[in-house]
């Protein structure tokens, strides 16, 4: 039986995808030169997070055939032309909206309140 990391790094070392004009997520990323940083282990945060009041959170998300998204378990419908593709979806807190963007083009925007 895999773990997780096993079947994480056997995806993203085997599967390729046309969005990526054929190259498997590992070989993209590498061609970014772009490091990644994760969160430090040691210092696990307090759950519930307090809410911020100010700031963005960026989520990328798949948009299948539904079109809809799930934002943090709730339900957003995304405009068709974003079917089958990677959206990024912003959520400005100051402003509480939650914006969508295919590639560097903003295709909606909703009221959002964070919970």
């Amino acid at each position: 039986m895999l773990r997780a990391t096993g079947l994480a790094q056997k995806h993203n070392s085997t599967y390729r995808y046309s969005k990526l004009n054929g190259k498997t997520p590992l070989t993209a990323l590498a061609r970014l030169g772009t490091r990644l940083v994760f969160p430090d282990r040691e210092r696990v945060p307090r759950h519930p997070l307090e809410k911020p009041g100010t700031g963005s959170y960026h989520l990328v998300r798949f948009v299948r055939s539904d079109c809809q998204l799930n934002i943090f378990g709730e339900l957003c419908s995304a405009p068709p032309e974003t079917q089958y593709e990677y959206v990024v979806a912003t959520i400005d807190v100051r402003e509480k909206k939650l914006k969508l963007s295919l590639g560097p083009t903003q295709v909606a925007e909703y009221d959002y309140q964070l919970r």
